[in-house]
């Protein structure tokens, strides 16, 4: 009699799955829940997303739209995701457009913070293109400063549903900002 080895490294992962840790993770996944809270330089934003609404609220107030997001996670360790929006609020509209291109890797495990093997994802960011209020911008790169590591915790890997936790802070020429959330991804 065969023995199937278990995958489940999250706490809500499936208890047997026939697929590994990194066939479950490969794929297109979209945004379909998300609730991030930011924190840069003092200023307090949160900004929620529900299958396809947005909704931003800030200490200048509330605004919400019509938003998305993609994650495309390959076997071969590229990294793509992407994030838009676009808000109302008193007398005004907005548009901005994220895209984030690198390579992805499942982290060790650390038994001091009771944290699993493949239970954490480092994204090692190469490149960013914000657009926000019709102007582009590119950010490109190489090593490890600036904002170019991004860490998330998987929550629950199932083979259509994905679950992220962020918890991140960085410091990058007297700029300090955090990020803290919960994201549910799906694949359709």
């Amino acid at each position: 009699m065969a023995v199937i080895g278990s995958c489940k490294k999250g706490e809500n992962d499936p208890f047997i799955s026939l697929k590994s840790r990194k066939a479950r993770i490969a794929g297109e996944w979209v945004l379909s829940t998300s609730e991030i809270v930011t924190t840069s330089s003092g200023d307090v934003s949160t900004t929620k997303f529900n299958d396809g609404s947005v909704t931003i609220v800030s200490a200048g107030g509330s605004s919400t739209g019509i938003g998305s997001g993609m994650l495309t996670i390959d076997k071969d360790g590229t990294y793509k995701s992407q994030t838009s929006y676009t808000i109302t609020g008193t007398g005004y509209s907005s548009s901005y457009s994220e895209t984030v291109e690198g390579t992805w890797q499942f982290m060790d495990g650390d038994k001091d913070e009771d944290i699993k093997n493949r239970e954490r994802v480092l994204i090692h960011i190469t490149q960013r293109t914000v657009i926000s209020g019709g102007k582009s911008d590119v950010y490109t790169y190489s090593g490890t400063t600036g904002g170019s590591i991004e860490i998330f915790m998987i929550d629950q890997l199932k083979s259509k549903e994905m679950i992220i936790n962020y918890d991140e802070s960085y410091t990058h020429d007297g700029y300090i900002s955090s990020t803290k959330g919960t994201s549910t991804y799906i694949i359709e």
